[in-house]
Formats: structure tokens, C-alpha cells, sequence
């Protein structure tokens, strides 16, 4: 596990170098684009510490952003249950691995709330938005 943990913060870091971004500045995004998709009253964290995250909502929404294909919003769950809390975390990393992020987290990680691998996510979600933006420039 502690190999993992290397490998998956030498990418993180490597995105954050790569970007100037700090992990406000990765918060401050993912509550732009879910804002930016109407969800502004729905949902908005303050940390990654933010109880909010853990039932996987706010996740799927920063991946229905950056990627709609990879998101059926059709079954995405409110959340309020244990269960519900549980699917929308496991589908929460099939999306994100659908849409193509470096993932290294399960999904208990985002039921138990570990900031640090929820900012993973949030980082690789971010990095695939800016590579989505920079193809669609380059177009």
C-alpha cells in the first residue's frame, strides 16, 4: 500500500508542479465547474474535509463537468443512506475511470472522507478537464 501511496502522490505532485495549482486553487476549481453546471445551491465544499463529499454527489457532478459522457445523472443517488453513499462512491471511479483519470482510491475512501485521496481524484478530474480544453484549443 505504501508503494501505491508513493506512486499516486509523485503524480499528483507532478500535476500540481506541472499546473502552479495549490490544493485551494484545485477546490476553488471543482466548486467552479459543479457552480458552472447549475449545481451552485446543491452542492460546494469548503475542504477536502467537507462532510459533503462523502456521499459521492459532488464528485459524480465535478465528473458530469469535465466529462458528461461518463455520467448517467439518471442514477446518481441523494445520498442519505449508507447504501446510497456507498453506490455513488463506487460509481463515482467507474466514471472517473471511464472518462480516462488516474485514480488510486476506492470507494470506502470517499465514504470514510480521506482528503487526501479525494483531492487525488479532484487533481486527476482537474488534469483531465485541462487536457480536454487544450485538444479542443488545439482543434
Amino acid at each position: 500500500m505504501a508503494v501505491v501511496w508513493r506512486i499516486m502522490h509523485a503524480d499528483v505532485m507532478q500535476f500540481l508542479n506541472n499546473v502552479q495549482v495549490d490544493e485551494a486553487g484545485i477546490r476553488e476549481w471543482a466548486n467552479r465547474v459543479v457552480a458552472d453546471l447549475g449545481y451552485a445551491d446543491e452542492v460546494a465544499v469548503s475542504s477536502f474535509k467537507d462532510p459533503a463529499l462523502r456521499d459521492g454527489v459532488f464528485l459524480l457532478r465535478c465528473l458530469e463537468a469535465v466529462a458528461p459522457e461518463c455520467v448517467d445523472t439518471a442514477i446518481v443517488l441523494p445520498g442519505e443512506s449508507a447504501e446510497e453513499r456507498e453506490e455513488n462512491a463506487k460509481y463515482a471511479i467507474s466514471c472517473a475511470h471511464k472518462a480516462g483519470c488516474n485514480t488510486f482510491l476506492g470507494w470506502r475512501d470517499i465514504v470514510e472522507l480521506q482528503p487526501k485521496m479525494i483531492l487525488c481524484l479532484l487533481a486527476a478530474i482537474m488534469s483531465l478537464d485541462l487536457q480536454r480544453e487544450q485538444m479542443a484549443a488545439s482543434s
